[in-house]
Order: C-alpha cells, then structure tokens, then sequence
C-alpha cells in the first residue's frame, strides 16, 4: 500500500510540474545585412541586382533573401519511465540580405523615387517571409507546450517528429507563397525600366 500511494504522490507531482511549465512567447531575433550595388539608371541597377543578388535555394539569384532556422530548448521531469516538459523556449533567428545602392551612384530625383517605391515592396515581401519564420516558432512552441507525459523513450522523437512536421509545413507555405507572388513580382516588386 505504501508503494501504490508514493507511486500516486510522484504522478501527483508530476502533473503539477508539467501543469506549470514555464512558458513564454517564442523569442524572434532579426538580422538585417546588405549587398552593394551600383548603377545611375534601371537597366544598371537591373543588372547589378542579377549579377549580385543571393542565391535561392533552387541555385537563381533573386534581389532579396529571408532566411530563417527554429531552434529550441525545453527541460523535462521524469517518474518511472514517463517524462514530462517543464520548461519550453522556442527561438525564430530570422535574416533579411537585401539590396544597398552605392552611395557613388547619380541616381536622378526620378529614379531615387523609383528605387525606394521598389525597395518598400522588396523589403516588404521579405517581412512576409518573416511572417512565415514567426508563424512557426508560434506554432511549435504550443504544439510542445501541449504535450503532456509520455515514455522518456519517446519524448526526443515527439518532439522530433513535432518540429519536423512544423518546419515543413511553413517551407511549403513559403514556396506557395513565392509562386503566387511570383517572388514578389504581382506585389510591386518592379523596377520600372
């Protein structure tokens, strides 16, 4: 009998602890680097843009890259064979590469105008790639903070198969929304030539 309720005391303690993991708003970290290019007229800056901008995933160059990666840490209690997380943080490391004209260039009033219209749009094409980065972090910090006991033996591969699951979506949500906008093309992203 001494068994059972010492047994009954650790699962006690253990929802306890698990009902009050320590949990806070996924942690969102941005960078923002920049490439230089030149040209005193569109089709120079066109030209600058595709010979200089990063380079995609699929090997193109593109006048802009958000790149993004999710890490995490949490800590967990353990009765028996069952483990429980305690405390869960979620961190979005988001990076922003984006187009910088030399300060050499003789952009004429016209085309300063016409390069920050273009710019505006870039930059916020990016901020929705930024969007996707802080959508999943969300995501994966309440799908961990959901999870309740289970084996020790299965919690690092829950966990796996969660963020997996997650990641994946947010990258398929990506290239859809890369296709639709057609990289940003059908937002405005225009330099007039």
């Amino acid at each position: 009998m001494r068994f059972k309720l010492m047994g009954s005391l650790i699962a006690a303690w253990l929802m306890y602890s698990i009902s009050s993991t320590a949990h806070a708003e996924p942690f969102i970290t941005i960078h923002t680097n920049y490439y230089p290019i030149s040209g005193n007229n569109s089709a120079l800056i066109h030209q600058s843009l595709s010979q200089l901008g990063p380079i995609g995933k699929d090997g193109k160059r593109y006048h802009a890259q958000t790149s993004w990666e999710l890490s995490w840490n949490y800590q967990w209690v353990t009765s028996r064979k069952n483990c429980g997380l305690t405390r869960i943080e979620v961190h979005a490391e988001v990076s922003y590469l984006m187009p910088e004209i030399s300060t050499d260039a003789k952009l004429s009033e016209r085309m300063k105008q016409q390069w920050d219209i273009y710019f505006a749009a870039l930059f916020s094409h990016e901020q929705q790639h930024k969007d996707f980065a802080v959508a999943a972090a969300k995501e994966l910090d309440q799908k961990l903070s959901a999870l309740t006991i289970l084996p020790c033996a299965e919690l690092d591969q829950r966990i796996a198969d969660l963020s997996d699951q997650v990641l994946g979506k947010y990258q398929k949500l990506e290239l859809e929304f890369d296709l639709r906008t057609e990289h940003g093309i059908k937002q405005g992203v225009v330099l007039p030539r």
